[in-house]
């Protein structure tokens, strides 16, 4: 376990209890964010088509997605969020990229201290 910590960057002081794979489940996920994704997607679909549809146009979902995630950074609203994470869905789902794959690559996202 501490060998893995290292690699994922984690500090050794880092302990995390024991979960089991239900709880892990339960506790990391947030069914909201996904029924608010869901809701837009539905949503989307009557304004610009369904995503595994082929004659469906075309969009930057990367460079939307970036803007979204400023708004949120700018503003707080997490409509931001919610819209980005779906645009990246798309944007995995109709890739166009010449070189697209999926390789787990091992980074891992910085640790920022808490607010007091």
């Amino acid at each position: 376990m501490e060998l893995w910590r290292r690699s994922a960057g984690l500090p050794p002081e880092v302990v995390n209890k024991a979960f089991s794979l239900d709880e892990i489940r339960e506790r990391n996920w947030c069914q909201r964010f996904i029924e608010l994704m869901h809701n837009r997607m539905i949503l989307g679909s009557y304004r610009y088509g369904i995503i595994t549809d082929p004659s469906t146009p075309q969009y930057d979902n990367v460079g939307g997605s970036k803007k979204r995630i400023k708004l949120y950074e700018d503003t707080g609203n997490l409509e931001g969020l919610v819209d980005a994470a779906n645009l990246l869905m798309i944007e995995f789902v109709r890739s166009r990229h010449p070189k697209k794959h999926f390789t787990d690559t091992g980074e891992s996202t910085e640790r920022v201290s808490r607010s007091k």
